[in-house]
């Protein structure tokens, strides 16, 4: 039904290792397991991701080898996946992100829709997001929603339709328009506000409410969690890779989950295991 794709780098080795282990462990039904990584890494990725298709950034635009690596640049990779993406869809994964317990495809899409998953519909979360994606699809947002900003999915045909949109506002390439104005947009309010309102009945996403993520963004949360795998937990977790948390710290509480357990490292395991 759709693919999984992790947008990484080398820095972030560890938590993308755990990540694609769990995903190609516990979600059943998906696709390929693609990781998307610099260029100059490829090889290095190729030996500690034996569960993914390495996809070298040239191979998503060979304009990307010019741009400098940052999260923004990551967005714009984000924004260019219908081109190397297998199926229909993708869910897409940073590092930090991975798999808590086993679950089918259909949790995320039980009528066969590929889901699009919004924040808050009341529009509190960075409402600052979603006012640049309105300026930079010259679109006045009609709703007040926040996009959530990770883990979310992306569909091969809008993202096309997307490009062609911003292709006909520009007079050119589109990918030239995006890289000129990173750090001016994100990439989640940018396609939400796209398929929700410009698609609007035409899209082939679902919006749904973001019931499928544990979201760890501060060290105060990591320190208060208390990691579940049953089945009325969010399948995701994102456990924020710059909270200043060791990694034995944070797999400490991750090993309480099973599946995550299973896929820890000799080495990441206590000493009495």
């Amino acid at each position: 039904m759709f693919d999984v794709v992790f947008v990484t780098c080398l820095r972030d080795h560890r938590s993308f290792r755990l990540g694609q282990r769990t995903v190609a462990e516990g979600l059943r039904g998906i696709g390929s397991v693609l990781a998307v990584v610099p260029d100059d890494e490829r090889a290095a990725f190729e030996r500690l991701a034996p569960r993914a298709r390495v996809i070298p950034e040239s191979s998503v635009d060979p304009r990307l080898a010019a741009i400098e690596r940052s999260w923004f640049k990551q967005q714009l990779i984000k924004l260019c996946l219908h081109r190397v993406i297998d199926r229909p869809a993708a869910l897409v994964l940073d590092s930090d992100t991975l798999l808590c317990r086993p679950v089918d495809v259909t949790w995320f899409a039980p009528d066969g829709r590929v889901p699009f998953y919004v924040e808050d519909r009341r529009g509190r979360v960075h409402p600052q997001w979603h006012q640049a994606a309105g300026e930079l699809l010259e679109h006045e947002p009609s709703k007040r929603w926040s996009y959530f900003p990770t883990p979310n999915f992306v569909h091969r045909e809008a993202l096309t339709l997307l490009h062609d949109y911003l292709g006909e506002l520009w007079g050119g390439d589109p990918f030239d328009g995006l890289a000129a104005r990173l750090g001016r947009y994100t990439e989640w309010s940018t396609y939400g506000l796209f398929v929700d309102e410009l698609l609007a009945e035409d899209s082939p996403h679902r919006l749904c409410d973001a019931d499928h993520v544990t979201g760890i963004w501060d060290r105060d949360q990591l320190d208060a969690w208390e990691p579940s795998a049953s089945e009325d937990t969010p399948p995701l977790a994102v456990v924020q890779s710059a909270i200043g948390a060791s990694w034995a710290e944070t797999t400490a509480k991750l090993r309480r989950l099973p599946l995550v357990a299973a896929c820890l490292e000799p080495q990441e395991q206590p000493a009495h295991a």
